[in-house]
């Protein structure tokens, strides 16, 4: 934990499982819907990405960029030691102290993220063809702080509409048709700073 070697075969191997899960990323209908949908409503915000990354993303990272970034996050005021069984608490946390002495606190940097605050000025329609036999509409609009004097009517609104984010609600129930699923539903707003 302390000084991780990251062999360079272990991240062959994570970078080409990667690799393949990028390939196989819109396989599902809906992932590919949800994806499709967060490139053109987030404009500026992390959301718009993928969590797996780019395919050349992956195929450009280095051992010393892992090793890196790993140092930059992993230090004991940023991070949780979980010890359980049947042991000796006291005998423990001697043995945890002595094996973590060199393990000083540093500064955890946190990511700049701009919030996003784009509104959206015009209606937008995106589609994509492709040879799956399911659909599925997405909603953005404009979003509101947590503070808005409406904002506890939008969501109820979006939880008996949409189900806040999963296949549910009348909305949805109505247009699946019965025991066919052939919609979903899916209402967003984008991010606001607090």
């Amino acid at each position: 934990m302390l000084h991780p070697s990251f062999p360079k075969d272990e991240i062959e191997k994570q970078r080409k499982d990667t690799l393949l899960a990028i390939k196989r990323i819109d396989e599902h209908w809906i992932v590919e819907i949800q994806r499709l949908f967060r490139k053109h409503y987030y404009v500026k915000h992390p959301y718009r990405n993928d969590s797996l990354g780019t395919a050349e993303s992956i195929q450009n990272l280095s051992q010393e960029e892992i090793i890196e970034f790993y140092q930059s996050v992993i230090m004991p005021n940023n991070a949780v030691l979980a010890i359980y069984g049947d042991i000796d608490a006291e005998d423990v946390a001697i043995k945890v102290a002595g094996a973590f002495r060199d393990f000083l606190p540093g500064m955890a940097s946190e990511p700049l993220i701009e919030p996003e605050t784009t509104n959206i000025a015009e209606d937008n329609m995106f589609t994509k063809t492709n040879q799956k036999t399911s659909s599925a509409i997405f909603v953005g609009y404009n979003g509101m702080t947590l503070y808005e004097e409406d904002r506890p009517v939008a969501d109820v609104i979006d939880a008996i509409i949409s189900g806040i984010g999963y296949p549910s609600g009348w909305l949805h129930d109505a247009l699946r048709g019965g025991d066919q699923s052939l919609s979903l539903i899916h209402i967003s707003e984008p991010t606001r700073p607090y």
